[in-house]
């Protein structure tokens, strides 16, 4: 067993898996057939702008900066005229042989229409300067096993070089390799309130064992709708009247659209006639409309801002009633501009969060089907393609045709229900099942002091008898799948003042919660409207004020009294009360050998442009064999810092709580770990990982458990398609064929053909995409690395994503098999769904319990009006709120 450490444990693959029936899927990855196998020169590059000023400045235009570049390599006798070369936009550029100096410099003007521009065009500097010699040797003997890392800069280096051309004749995202057609209407898609959403496609090379790959997927950015501000306004806010003023409504609305935009004017002075063109960053609003907002003139006299662009630019303003923009920073000594004479810039991102209709109709449209998805990257690969002789100059060749890769399909979990069950095992079909006639597992808990709070009023929102039908379905349901209900009639409050007022609820809460002693479980009706205020104040006094469990309805639920809605409510029930609702038939993988916890763990962060939300550190841990009872722990930390800051004192608390419940200590630690991505993995795994080791050493100096530690990442690009032309090795299912592998016989839609060892011959499915439990260890894995992609779950819409599960500590000496039916097996414990999850169950619920926390923040910051520094931290760092000790040892989040 190793210890502490200073840089997390490259993990070399143990081998491959073998478990399970082999058979073949298409993948996202495009062979690289030719690659660089010699040195390609580095240079720096320095790309400076003259600015209105007469100094020159970094230019930080990606697009302008390539434009230069490539005007100065045409001009006769430049030093990149005679030689192909591969430009990032910012400070790289590779040419496939040396030039005869090693530092060169020039001049350029580039025509340009920007309101920065000088007479129509912008000068520009270049600087370039060799650096070093690549070595592509080194890559080599890294595709063939050589070394555990493949080197980072010669990736870089061959990204660069196929990401050159489309860099320059599409908006690029080059934190993301991610390219956009900003003015191809077929891309676009416009959605609610002036936001657009814009199709692109994303590229980058991965290695992997003897081979490079290009994987190349669709991608997807929000930008501001651009154009004159007065048709993006209303779409924001509503009609605007030019004769009457703006509700207040309408001008938060607008003023939250408009800050941190970029926008331009365009005007024509009437003393000279001269055209004038600047550009303006929103800070702020005026507070009063532009007719009375004034400053000062030079001579000291005093003007209203309608009045100054009507004497100085000829401009009649129509909308006298709207407010000016502020652009700059200062409240004090504003700049003050009209707000109806600005036209919002294009190629900006919109960083926002989404309403619900937005998000809705994103989805609408992202969700793409394999088949549509596949079309799409196969068109994107031919949009994007690189000159023949740009790429034959770098001795590199892409394939078009999509990799073939072998799959295993892994045992589907068997599952076991309570006594007392028509059907007491069960095995799922297609990663689903269901509890008709089945008793939940364990039902250790009586549920009889609980009352019902309807957030509405008696006469439309909830009438009584409607409530009443509710409370007898649900009692009824419970009691049929073994969570046994004593009294049936509980105590009943109404509250119709909550959508209106969530600062109402708490008293609410605190008359229902004292009507019985030792009360138990709040069972609370939400109404539609403002249906998220309610919930998070709901939460909020339920979790942090009373510490009293709670369960929330909506009201179209309570109408209905659906059954089997109710016997979904039931299993929340049952795991908040104790229960365990399902459990593996025989015991997990490995886990079942010796004590161990499984660990989740997550930092969710603030929405983009979001000030005053701190991050959230979530970990949960398991605490009995099965991993069917968990307890979580929350911190509050420096927004957007992915570390977990406390992690040794969470870690802590779940070892403290396992020795409780077991009268042991855990011999073995297994830490799976969402949201660090693979640039993290040298900085944040190593700090973690030390973390865990503190923990145990705080509990005991003799305590050495064996820890694993695995990163768990959905963030990829990584995506898997019914191969529909593989071969069937054996018997049923006749060939595949068609869209999403139809297949004769019994293969039916979705057959797959068994391949590279498969055991079975095809594989049924009755969706479009892969099926759960595929799993992909080889072929486009990494060289040596341990790791490999898991499809744990159903893809009933769109094109399923797998995880990406990768080892970076390991004192257990884990196989590929046992972590993959392992991975598999946690995804069939989440306990409130008859369904698999996409990703392991400790990681979902440690997802929950940092969502549960934001909705404190949330309920906070909107009844009191606490407001923190604009870094998101604040008065909230390491203080309140802080979950109730009375549901310290419950599942309390689900």
């Amino acid at each position: 067993m190793s210890g502490p450490q200073d840089k997390a444990l490259l993990i070399k693959k143990p081998g491959f898996g073998d478990s399970g029936r082999g058979f073949s899927v298409k993948t996202n990855y495009f062979p690289i057939e030719k690659f660089p196998q010699v040195s390609l020169i580095h240079w720096q590059v320095s790309v400076t702008v003259k600015e209105r000023k007469g100094a020159y400045e970094e230019c930080k235009n990606l697009a302008l900066a390539h434009k230069a570049v490539a005007a100065w390599a045409k001009l006769p006798g430049a030093p990149l005229s005679n030689t192909f070369y591969a430009f990032d936009g910012k400070h790289i550029l590779y040419t496939p042989k040396p030039l005869p100096k090693d530092a060169y410099d020039g001049e350029i003007d580039v025509p340009d229409d920007s309101e920065r521009a000088i007479d129509g065009k912008r000068s520009l500097r270049i600087d370039i300067q060799r650096v070093a010699e690549l070595d592509m040797a080194k890559l080599v003997g890294a595709l063939k096993g050589a070394s555990l890392q493949v080197p980072p800069e010669v990736i870089q280096a061959l990204n660069i070089i196929l990401c050159h051309t489309p860099s320059q004749g599409y908006y690029t995202l080059p934190a993301r390799r991610s390219f956009y057609a900003i003015n191809d209407p077929s891309t676009i898609s416009p959605l609610s309130g002036a936001v657009d959403l814009h199709v692109g496609f994303r590229m980058s090379v991965r290695p992997s064992l003897g081979k490079l790959w290009l994987n190349l997927d669709v991608a997807n950015t929000l930008m501001y709708q651009p154009g004159p501000i007065m048709p993006i306004l209303e779409q924001v806010a509503g009609r605007i009247n030019p004769s009457q003023p703006l509700p207040a409504q309408s001008v938060r609305m607008i003023a939250k659209f408009l800050v941190g935009l970029k926008v331009t004017g365009v005007m024509k002075r009437t003393s000279d006639g001269s055209v004038v063109k600047r550009a303006w960053r929103v800070f702020s609003l005026s507070p009063d409309p532009v007719t009375k907002t004034t400053f000062t003139l030079d001579d000291g006299s005093k003007i209203t801002v309608a009045d100054y662009f009507k004497k100085v630019y000829g401009v009649t303003l129509k909308y006298p009633h709207l407010p000016c923009i502020n652009a700059v920073k200062s409240r004090t000594d504003p700049r003050y501009i009209p707000l109806e004479i600005v036209r919002v810039e294009e190629k900006q991102l919109y960083r926002k969060t989404l309403d619900m209709n937005q998000s809705r109709k994103m989805i609408d449209i992202t969700c793409q089907p394999p088949y549509v998805r596949s079309k799409n990257i196969l068109s994107a690969y031919d949009r994007f393609q690189s000159p023949a002789d740009l790429l034959s100059a770098f001795q590199m060749q892409v394939s078009r045709q999509m990799a073939n890769v072998p799959a295993r399909l892994l045992d589907t979990p068997i599952l076991k229900y309570g006594p007392g069950s028509r059907e007491q095992i069960v095995t799922p079909k297609d990663g689903a099942w269901n509890l008709r006639d089945k008793r939940l597992y364990a039902c250790p808990t009586t549920l009889d002091r609980w009352a019902v709070i309807a957030f509405g009023d008696q006469n439309r929102t909830f009438p009584p008898p409607m409530v009443q039908n509710f409370v007898r379905a649900m009692v009824d349901t419970c009691n049929k799948t073994g969570l046994k209900i004593s009294n049936a009639t509980p105590q009943l409050f109404w509250e119709p003042n909550a959508s209106r007022d969530p600062s109402t609820m708490g008293p609410a809460i605190e008359r229902a919660y004292k009507s019985a002693p030792g009360m138990q479980l709040l069972l609370c009706l939400l109404p539609t409207p403002n249906n998220i205020a309610v919930y998070n104040a709901v939460k909020f006094a339920c979790d942090v004020q009373f510490g009293v469990l709670s369960q929330c309805v909506l009201e179209k639920h309570v109408g209905k009294a659906n059954a089997q809605y109710c016997a979904n409510v039931c299993m929340k029930l049952n795991l908040k009360l104790g229960g365990v609702n399902q459990q593996l038939n025989k015991g997990l993988t490995w886990v079942a050998q010796k004590p161990t916890m499984v660990i989740g763990a997550d930092v969710t962060h603030p929405a983009p442009g979001e000030t005053t939300m701190p991050s959230i550190a979530a970990v949960v841990g398991s605490v009995n064999a099965f991993c069917s009872i968990f307890r979580g722990s929350l911190r509050i930390q420096e927004a957007r810092t992915e570390k977990v800051d406390f992690l040794v004192d969470q870690v802590y608390e779940l070892l403290q709580t396992f020795y409780k419940k077991n009268k042991m200590p855990p011999a073995r630690i297994i830490f799976f770990r969402d949201g660090v991505s693979e640039g993290e993995f040298d900085t944040t795994a190593p700090l973690e990982i030390n973390a865990v080791y503190q923990a145990a050493t705080k509990c005991s100096a003799s305590y050495k458990p064996a820890v694993t530690y695995v990163s768990c990442q959905k963030r990829h690009h990584t995506r898997f398609f019914p191969d529909a032309a593989a071969p069937v090795s054996t018997g049923r299912g006749g060939s595949a064929a068609g869209r999403g592998g139809r297949g004769g016989g019994s293969g039916g839609r979705g057959g797959y053909g068994g391949a590279n060892g498969g055991s079975g011959g095809a594989i049924s499915y009755p969706y479009d995409n892969i099926p759960p439990g595929t799993v992909v260890d080889q072929t486009i894995t990494s060289p040596t690395l341990f790791d490999f992609y898991l499809c744990s779950h159903a893809g009933l819409k769109g094109t399923s994503r797998p995880v990406h599960y990768q080892v970076l500590h390991d004192d257990n000496k884990l196989t590929q098999n046992d972590l993959q039916k392992l991975a598999y097996e946690l995804c069939y414990l989440y306990g409130k769904a008859t369904r698999s999850v996409s990703i392991v169950t400790p990681v979902y619920y440690a997802h929950i319990v940092a969502k549960r926390a934001r909705a404190w923040f949330s309920a906070l910051r909107g009844d009191t009006g606490m407001s923190t520094s604009s870094n998101g931290s604040g008065d909230f760092m390491g203080k309140t709120p802080k979950l109730h000790q009375a549901l310290n040892d419950s599942m309390w989040f689900m």
